[in-house]
Order: C-alpha cells, then structure tokens, then sequence
C-alpha cells in the first residue's frame, strides 16, 4: 500500500528530528529511521517528490536551526582535517590522530544515518555543496585550497594528506571499488577500465583509467602539501610501520602535545573486514601483494603511471620481467 500523499511535510519533520538528533550526538532510533526510509522510498518511486527536492528540503530544514555537519556545535581549540584516496587509509589515521591528540576531526563523509539511510550519490554531492565550508569537503575529493584558506581564517587546522604505494593501492581499489558503478571480471580488465567521478570529487570528467585516478588525485596531494596551507603528507606504508613515530612527527610539526600512553588502532576499519593491525603490516611492508600482479599487469600500470610523482612520494617502479605474480580475478 502506498502512503498517503499528505504525509510528505510530516515525512520531512521526522527525516529532520533525526538528523538533528545525530548533529547533537543523541540516540537515534535506528527502526523509526530506516521506516521513515521506506516511506521515502516509496514517495520517489510513485514520483510523489524526486530526490532533489526531498533532500532540499530536510537539508533546508537542519540549515535554519544551524545543524550542519562540521564545524558548528564544537568548542575545540585544534580541527584535524584528512585527505587521501579511497582505501588509503584515511580512516586508519583519522583515528589514529584523534585518539593520541587535542584535535577534533572534521568529518570526511556524510552522516552514517544518511549514508545508511539514503544511499544515492545525489545525496551525498548535495551534501558536500551545502557543508563544505565547515568540514572542509569529501575526505576522497580533490581539496580545495580556498576553502581550506577561508576556514584558517577563523580556527585553528591541521591538514593530513595520506597516500598509498600505486601498485598496491590498485589491488585495494580493484577489491573495494567505492562509488563506482561497474565491477570487472580480472584485475586486468579493470586496468583498462574508465572511472566514474563524483561531484564532491572535485575532478574534470572521467577518469580514462583506474592509474590516472591515482596519478591525479596524489599529484594533487603533493601539490598541496608545497603550498604554503599547514598540510603534512604522509605515506601509508610508514604510519604502518611506526605509527606512534608518526603521530610524534604530527605532534611536532603541528606544536600539539601528545596524550600521555600511545593509544593504536588494532583492527580493520572497514565493516567488511576483520584484519588484524599486524596482518595489514606485514600484508603491505613485506609487499605480499606482489603476487596478485602478474607482468602484464605491471606492463600496463607503468605505461600510465607518473614515474616523477612517484619518485617524488618515494615509491619505486616495479620491473614487470620480475614479477611473478598472477592476474587477480
């Protein structure tokens, strides 16, 4: 049974209560939320309201009462925002930072409740357009230096940049393709393969390959982390090998002093994996993931790949007559 059309403005109240409720770090009812999903759902499908305009009004609604997600609501002295590519750790060093420093994270995504709630990528680039003063922008997207500058005006910010050994960043991409629309039967294929953008990615049209994605979006790291904005850029691969190492450096860099007992990250940060800390360091420092290259795929990933970005961030080609590896299904 479809619901009645008079329940919209009544839809919109409550889809704003619980948005609201997580701003102010309440409890939401997960069940009352995801029913108010269905009901959604089902306005969008019977054409009752499309999404753009659903989204505009509960977005319009949290804006009047000042419940944008970011800045707004803390009484922090340090912000910490991070940037890095998907599955590149940026989570990992998020909680990294905020469990051993004074610094609030501003967030990198959309609200879970809206994430979970909401899944259109509609919704998430509306969301970013509305918020990015305040949180800074999608933690994946290609940051914007004038807003980072704007925001410096009026608090105190750490900007972490994060990147990721290409060759290994691949396979991680290639198993867990966020926010692309197609999966591919090989790694090979997916090589060859156009990548989809986002709006909140700040980028120029498609990406012709999964390599270019990585070229664009590290050049713009490391492009970031000259200027003169407070950006420290660091490698994935050695937060894993020292991270309390890194974290001091952070420490340092920024004038920031460290809590008194080093607190790690132990475990996965992705939902769907259960991995242990030392399973990720001994996985990527004794380079495991060599053996899900084959050469052609090495071959391929050279002819792409920014050999000067990748000596400037330190990461060495691989010579493909050594690779052992097979291709990767």
């Amino acid at each position: 049974m479809n619901p009645p059309h008079n329940l919209f403005p009544l839809l919109i109240v409550k889809t704003q209560r619980c948005l609201d409720k997580h701003f102010m770090g309440q409890a939401v009812n997960s069940t009352s939320f995801f029913l108010t999903k269905n009901v959604i759902d089902s306005f969008i499908l019977e054409r009752v309201v499309d999404k753009r305009t659903l989204f505009a009004h509960c977005l319009a609604s949290c804006m009047m009462k000042g419940s944008l997600y970011g800045v707004g609501g803390f009484s922090v002295k340090v912000f910490l925002k991070v940037y890095g590519e998907r599955n590149s750790g940026t989570t990992f060093i998020e909680k990294l930072l905020a469990l051993n420093l004074p610094v609030k994270v501003l967030p990198g995504g959309v609200p879970k409740l809206l994430y979970r709630g909401l899944p259109y990528e509609l919704f998430r680039d509306s969301w970013f357009f509305w918020t990015e003063s305040r949180n800074l922008g999608w933690k994946h997207g290609i940051p914007v230096p004038g807003l980072i500058r704007n925001f410096m005006a009026k608090h105190r910010l750490i900007v972490v940049a994060i990147c990721k050994n290409p060759y290994a960043w691949l396979l991680s991409f290639y198993r867990h393709p966020y926010h692309l629309v197609k999966k591919w039967g090989s790694f090979s294929a997916f090589l060859e393969a156009q990548c989809n953008v986002v709006r909140r990615e700040n980028a120029k049209g498609l990406f012709q390959n999964p390599v270019e994605l990585w070229n664009v979006k590290n050049r713009a790291l490391l492009e970031l982390s000259k200027s003169k904005l407070p950006v420290i850029l660091l490698r994935y691969e050695d937060v894993l090998a020292a991270p309390e190492i890194a974290v001091e450096n952070v420490a340092s860099i920024s004038k920031l002093k460290m809590n008194d007992a080093f607190q790690g990250v132990y475990f996965s940060t992705k939902r769907e994996d259960n991995r242990h800390f030392e399973e990720y360091r001994s996985y990527y420092l004794d380079e495991k993931w060599r053996t899900n290259l084959s050469e052609e795929n090495v071959r391929r990933i050279n002819r792409d790949l920014d050999h000067k970005l990748c000596g400037e961030l330190g990461y060495e080609l691989i010579n493909p007559k050594i690779s052992e590896g097979k291709d990767f299904y």
